[in-house]
């Protein structure tokens, strides 16, 4: 009894701890201060779609990225995509004071009453007297193309974004805003990485500082060395790009080896050697080019090399000797050139199938030697060409380690060769491709 009492409450929890799971949500903070929680499906420059939770046939959904404060990832991960009212103090205090002195001046210009202007300046003064002294910053400082600074301890900067995370923050959460939407990176050691601009030749950084004025007081108050973006990351470009989502590259070309197997259950008279060359493993590589065009679809186009061979020996045993000796030899060679197009349909990240369609020139080559007897087909090399029509797919995962692509891959195809030295049958091949790219 206590043995089944157990076993019902471990399988209580963990459903409920499995139903826990499943409704967990991205969170998309508005900055009229309402919450809309869902699945972002993507994220660009002016807008963000998304899907609401529970729902995966939901129609995708549009929002103002302007109107969007915050979003929180299922993962934890939280981005910054417009800056909260108390980070903009500091750059707006400024204009405020500014706009303070205006209006006062305004007003007692229109009144006329010169008491009145008396008794701003002593409030002036007294602000000034009770204002604490500023304490000196010993976090990093992000400033923001639109004017506001976030203040933090930075993790990572690379062109698309920027990872921080805030000294108060007790769980260590992680924050990140766009590259696009940072003009530069102040951090506490005094550096200054400029996100806007590039490295240049020293002889044109001299010229252009020919016209500044010779001393910089904040410069030379803070001490601070000033160096590019592209100095601060080798190898990177120093303008800020947008963030790619789910971090897929748009571009990829790469090389791939593949090995190949004639499947005999459905090309017997290939395989056969009494009907054809008696085809059965091969071997090939091929370029391929990948275009994305959406997050879950890309064009695929490629062109290969594979090649089946098969080397016979007709030997006979010399009665003197006891041994075998070669009569006579020959050499069958099978070689496609495809030129292939299809598009690939991503289940998932990394995860796709691939149907495509596949233009093959086709070389069968045949090689025939003499031994101690004359070979019966003559000593002689001769060599047919065809080209057909085929077809196939693939079921692939690809990984990301940009710029570096792997793709590991099965592969199935069938090329209508059934004419082909009449054997009235397609060639049917399934195979492997292992394959290495560079995406952008």
């Amino acid at each position: 009894m206590k043995k089944t009492l157990l076993i019902i409450l471990i399988t209580f929890w963990l459903s409920d701890r499995t139903a826990f799971a499943q409704v967990k949500t991205d969170r998309i903070y508005r900055t009229d201060k309402t919450i809309i929680e869902g699945k972002i499906e993507e994220i660009s420059e002016t807008e963000i779609l998304y899907k609401i939770s529970g729902n995966a046939k939901a129609p995708v959904k549009h929002i103002a990225r302007k109107d969007v404060r915050r979003i929180v990832y299922a993962n934890g991960k939280v981005e910054e995509l417009t800056l909260p009212a108390a980070s903009k103090v500091a750059s707006n205090k400024q204009k405020q004071k500014d706009g303070v002195k205006t209006t006062e001046t305004s007003k007692s210009a229109a009144s006329k009453e010169i008491p009145v202007v008396e008794v701003k300046k002593e409030e002036e003064k007294v602000a000034e007297i009770t204002k604490p002294a500023a304490p000196k910053v010993m976090s990093d400082r992000i400033i923001r193309k639109d004017g506001g600074i976030v203040e933090g301890k930075i993790v990572n900067a690379s062109p698309g974004k920027i990872e921080y995370k805030n000294p108060d923050d007790k769980e260590e959460t992680i924050y990140f805003i766009s590259g696009a939407d940072v003009a530069k990176i102040e951090y506490a050691d005094g550096r200054i990485v400029d996100m806007t601009a590039s490295v240049k030749p020293p002889s044109a950084k001299k010229e252009k500082n020919k016209d500044k004025p010779k001393s910089d007081p904040v410069v030379k108050k803070q001490n601070r060395k000033k160096i590019t973006f592209d100095q601060e990351i080798a190898g990177q470009s120093g303008k800020g790009k947008p963030r790619q989502l789910l971090d897929i590259p748009r571009f990829v070309i790469g090389v791939g080896a593949e090995a190949s197997y004639v499947l005999e259950p459905l090309s017997k008279k290939w395989v056969s050697t009494s009907d054809s060359i008696g085809l059965q493993q091969g071997f090939g590589g091929s370029l391929r080019a990948d275009l994305h065009v959406t997050k879950g679809i890309a064009l695929s186009l490629g062109a290969g090399y594979n090649v089946w061979q098969v080397k016979r020996n007709y030997v006979t045993t010399d009665i003197t000797t006891n041994t075998k000796v070669v009569q006579y030899a020959t050499q069958d060679k099978f070689q496609v050139i495809p030129i292939q197009a299809g598009i690939k349909l991503y289940l998932m990240k990394g995860f796709y199938l691939m149907p495509e369609a596949s233009f093959n020139i086709i070389t069968a080559s045949s090689s025939y030697k003499d031994g101690i007897v004359v070979n019966p087909n003559g000593n002689k090399t001769s060599s047919t060409s065809v080209s057909k029509i085929g077809y196939g797919g693939s079921i692939g995962c690809e990984i990301y380690k940009l710029p570096t692509v792997i793709d590991i891959s099965a592969r199935f195809q069938v090329i209508n060769a059934e004419q082909f030295r009449s054997l009235n049958e397609p060639l049917y091949y399934a195979g492997l491709r292992l394959g290495i790219g560079i995406g952008k």
